[in-house]
């Protein structure tokens, strides 16, 4: 793995049911609320945030920080999208983080 300099501290994106495969890219469909918040945490980091998966999900939505893997994803958000009804974000995955 290599070591970048990028922040202390990156934003967090909880995926569910999601599988994010090394140099690969990938589309997402996010909620109109919880997207509008992405995109506006995201910017200030220049687009990058750690996506991490949930042991179980849950109806709500609401997940606490031991309902999460410690093992998660560097992203790079290539683009967001204002669709209708979500938004459409494609990622790259970058790297496997701890």
């Amino acid at each position: 793995m290599n070591e970048m300099n990028i922040n202390n501290e990156l934003s967090v994106i909880v995926i569910p049911d999601k599988v994010l495969i090394h140099e690969t890219k990938m589309t997402l469909k996010i909620g109109k609320k919880v997207g509008s918040k992405i995109y506006q945490r995201v910017t200030k980091d220049n687009f990058y945030a750690i996506a991490l998966a949930v042991k179980e999900d849950n109806i709500e939505g609401l997940y606490s920080e031991s309902d999460l893997y410690n093992v998660g994803t560097l992203i790079k958000i290539d683009s967001i999208k204002s669709m209708r009804d979500f938004y459409q974000i494609m990622v790259e995955i970058v790297d496997r983080v701890e």
